[in-house]
């Protein structure tokens, strides 16, 4: 199992980064930052999430 062998503390977290690698996403949503600094996918957080999505929302509508 791929989440067992990753380097996390929480089996939880790696499965999180398991299934988010599965099924191709770019970046896993959190609050707790912490936990995924060994992940092998980036963690970005709620805020931060909404903030680049709206920049690229103003990109768009300027292009």
């Amino acid at each position: 199992m791929y989440a067992a062998n990753l380097p996390m503390k929480d089996f939880e977290d790696a499965l999180q980064c398991a299934a988010a690698l599965a099924c191709g996403a770019d970046v896993i949503v959190t609050r707790n930052l912490e936990d995924y600094q060994l992940s092998p996918i980036n963690a970005v957080t709620p805020t931060q999430i909404l903030n680049d999505l709206q920049a690229k929302q103003m990109q768009s509508k300027d292009e």
